[in-house]
């Protein structure tokens, strides 16, 4: 998914002062023509120990249209679970380098609109209490939307040890955070060879697996507490998943 990082880590943030990281960002090789447009629909699951429970489903839809500057991404991700809640997001990024563009957030968790202008990200956000507030952060060059997280791990250069590190701005807690991701190996998921992706997005673990011919996300887990993760899969029976040490 986008198989929203930002929506999970609704669950475990809320809005806060807006800051920048001290932390500098990293230039990696982000290409998003190595995306493919289409629509994928994946199962929601609540993994606890060895117990997996369905809980909803999403459906993440890449387009490419023509925008001010050139070709752009809009991405449409629908949410319906029981725990993520229910949701329409439409998410806008340059093309070649995904440079966030604009953000309509509409749900039962959170709802909102952003804008990303050079320099600055203005806007305001309403989470699911009623409570909102203004937006209007600075970025740092290169800063990315971290809704948009996955698709820049998924059209970067990905290979046997690499590793790299962005500055995002997180919509749920109104910062400007680093996020990290590694390649930790390889994986067949669903007959498909996959990249394993191990990212630290704002303090949760999040793995990917990133299919290593089409770029599509075949899989994501993300812990929301220790011992309790999300799963995002294909949606027939799965087991919890496995790291291969």
């Amino acid at each position: 998914m986008h198989l929203r990082i930002v929506a999970a880590a609704a669950l475990v943030a809320s809005l806060a002062h807006s800051a920048i990281a001290s932390a500098q960002v990293t230039v990696i090789d982000v290409d998003g023509r190595r995306l493919q447009p289409g629509t994928d629909t994946l199962a929601v699951y609540v993994v606890r120990g060895g117990d997996t429970t369905r809980t909803g489903s999403v459906i993440d839809e890449l387009r490419v249209i023509a925008g001010d500057d050139g070709a752009a991404i809009q991405r449409v991700y629908v949410t319906q679970d029981r725990v993520l809640g229910t949701g329409l997001d439409s998410i806008f990024d340059q093309m070649r380098t995904l440079s966030p563009i604009r953000e309509r957030i509409s749900g039962t968790m959170r709802s909102g609109e952003l804008a990303f202008l050079p320099g600055r990200v203005n806007g305001w956000m309403r989470i699911a209490s009623g409570d909102s507030a203004a937006v209007e952060v600075p970025l740092t060059a290169g800063a990315y939307n971290s809704a948009t997280f996955d698709l820049v791990l998924r059209a970067a250069d990905l290979h046997a040890g690499w590793e790299g590190d962005v500055q995002a701005f997180v919509a749920s807690t109104n910062r400007v955070v680093p996020l990290m991701a590694r390649v930790t190996g390889t994986e067949r998921i669903d007959g498909h060879d996959c990249w394993r992706v191990a990212a630290d997005f704002a303090g949760s673990d999040v793995t990917f697996w990133i299919d290593r011919d089409t770029r599509q996300l075949r899989q994501q887990v993300m812990e929301i507490s220790p011992g309790i993760g999300i799963l995002f899969r294909s949606p027939h029976p799965v087991a919890p998943p496995t790291h291969p040490t």
